[in-house]
């Protein structure tokens, strides 16, 4: 009997060979599982460039604004466009609000306001400096004294003005002869 025995159990070792599966059966595997390996990596590809692409905007978008944002910084902060912006509104406001009131204080009655001022429409009034801008009207503008200073001379920085027909509190044109070192 343990011959018997023997020639089952060998019968059984045959039959638990592995057998061989046709390659078609594979491929039916992975088609109903999903795509082939060659779509997967496909896929995985596409997802790749599209999030390399998504950078490489991202970094040419924030190029382009650094370079926007340095350009306006040069034209909005550049001193000397400050300084002369500085100079004229409170040259402007000398004149209009200070100066012109002055004039129209001394002149005699018996006079006419345009009869005085053509006198001067030529020529114009004296120069006016910096430092005599800074301390008009209980120095009004103090604040930005120290900015200016820095910049520009005070006694050689001059504005000249000259009244304009009809002779108004803004009938003027103004010269300016900076002394600044920007």
């Amino acid at each position: 009997m343990g011959r018997t025995k023997n020639k089952k159990a060998k019968k059984d070792e045959v039959a638990k060979k592995p057998v061989r599966v046709a390659s078609s059966s594979i491929h039916e595997k992975r088609a109903k599982m999903g795509e082939s390996k060659y779509a997967l990596t496909k896929e995985k590809d596409q997802k790749f460039v599209s999030r390399v692409r998504k950078v490489i905007l991202m970094v040419i978008l924030l190029a382009m604004m650094s370079v926007v944002l340095a350009v306006l910084m040069v034209v909005f902060h550049n001193p000397e466009a400050i300084i002369k912006s500085k100079i004229e509104s409170i040259a402007a406001d000398y004149y209009e609000n200070y100066y012109y009131e002055k004039i129209l204080d001394n002149v005699p009655s018996n006079k006419v306001m345009s009869e005085v001022m053509e006198r001067y429409a030529e020529g114009g009034f004296s120069d006016v400096s910096l430092r005599q801008l800074m301390l008009f009207d209980g120095r009004r503008h103090a604040e930005a004294e120290a900015e200016l200073y820095r910049y520009c001379d005070p006694d050689e920085t001059l504005v000249h003005f000259y009244p304009v027909d009809p002779f108004g509190a803004e009938d003027y044109r103004v010269e300016f002869k900076y002394a600044c070192i920007f």
